[in-house]
């Protein structure tokens, strides 16, 4: 994987191959972060969407 930025080797070993910059891909997430300001703003969307749980609570 010589030649990619950090991002594009993270995003290329949970896809499963080679990926670039622009491309849109799926990939599963090992962790998210939040903060102060954007947290509580994802917390009330997912109240307001009528969602139950998290898919991947861990």
């Amino acid at each position: 994987m010589a030649g990619l930025t950090i991002t594009e080797k993270i995003f290329s070993d949970h896809a499963g191959r080679t990926v670039k910059a622009g491309e849109i891909v799926r990939v599963p997430i090992d962790m998210t972060i939040g903060n102060d300001i954007t947290t509580p703003i994802s917390i009330k969307a997912f109240k307001e969407s009528g969602a139950k749980e998290l898919a991947n609570p861990d």
